[in-house]
């Protein structure tokens, strides 16, 4: 359920009013999530939609790895992907909102470190990294929103962030494509750069936030359920830095 006040179109802008409001509320934890949001999907999508044409680049184009690696990547999203649907909420909770931030961190981190060597198997245990990066990622935006927000705004903050996020993502791929030929000429080092750059960027803002979150623990499930009860995200404690 979107808003408060009223239902159809009146409901949900009221839900989006709200989830702006909870973004300032919380606007330093807030504000470093996004940014990280942003250049962690680059590194992480970046490879992972130009994987054939880096691979080639890489590799070769007549060699046989570029292909194979393609195919052994079909395999691994999709057993990665079902794994961490099936444990990486529990595995939030076991090691808990800052810690957990910090795996998904070390997960560019490792991309950045060997996305440019030049080896068959390094590029597998890259794209175990990727697999994992971006299935677990994706629970960090989530739980932020079911600790920061009142249960019936989940949804709306939820899609308020990933707009946002999609739309940092779009700018930023326009410009790390404005180094890249589109001919098939490109060389491994031009995607290299702009991949290794925002993997490095994104760890370090990972970091920022695991420091942040264990400085200020985010609000519990029981605070963000009184803060809905409540019927008013103005009225709720204000636990951000300013």
């Amino acid at each position: 359920v979107a808003g408060q006040g009223g239902g159809g179109c009146g409901g949900e802008l009221d839900g989006v009013k709200r989830s702006f409001q909870v973004m300032s509320m919380y606007r330093v934890a807030n504000g470093i999530l996004l940014v990280f949001s942003v250049a962690y999907c680059l590194s992480i999508i970046g490879p992972m939609q130009q994987m054939l044409f880096y691979y080639e680049a890489l590799f070769g184009k007549s060699s046989p790895e570029s292909k194979e690696l393609v195919n052994v990547w079909a395999m691994l999203y999709g057993m990665g992907g079902f794994a961490c649907a099936i444990g990486g909420g529990a595995l939030c909770d076991r090691l808990g909102l800052n810690r957990f931030v910090l795996l998904v961190a070390f997960c560019s981190a490792f991309v950045a470190a060997l996305l440019p060597v030049r080896d068959f198997g390094t590029q597998v245990a890259v794209q175990v990294a990727l697999t994992l990066g971006l299935s677990l990622y994706t629970i960090v935006v989530n739980r932020f929103c079911m600790l920061y927000a009142p249960p019936d705004l989940f949804g709306t903050l939820g899609g308020v962030q990933f707009t946002i996020i999609s739309v940092g993502l779009f700018v930023g791929m326009q410009i790390q494509s404005m180094g890249v030929p589109t001919d098939g000429t490109a060389t491994a080092l031009q995607f290299q750069v702009p991949w290794v750059s925002s993997g490095v960027f994104s760890f370090l803002l990972g970091l920022l936030l695991a420091w942040y979150w264990h400085r200020v623990p985010p609000p519990t499930v029981e605070e963000a359920a009184q803060m809905g009860s409540s019927r008013s995200v103005a009225g709720s404690s204000k636990r951000d830095l300013d």
